[in-house]
């Protein structure tokens, strides 16, 4: 099976850092899940951190 190369949803770059599951890419400063790029288009896609503060939005309100 091809290894599958990554790139910024957001900004289209690729100089990135990979992890197991993840990606930094070098130029916005954003992490992303790979499944999230395996599965959705690029304009669907939010970076972890995105995610992180909507469910911290929810968190605090209980």
């Amino acid at each position: 099976m091809p290894v599958k190369k990554y790139h910024c949803p957001r900004c289209g770059g690729v100089k990135i850092y990979e992890y197991d599951d993840s990606f930094d890419c070098l130029k916005c400063k954003l992490e992303f899940e790979k499944e999230d790029c395996d599965e959705f288009d690029d304009e669907d896609i939010i970076a972890v951190e995105e995610k992180m503060a909507f469910l911290d939005a929810f968190h605090k309100e209980e």
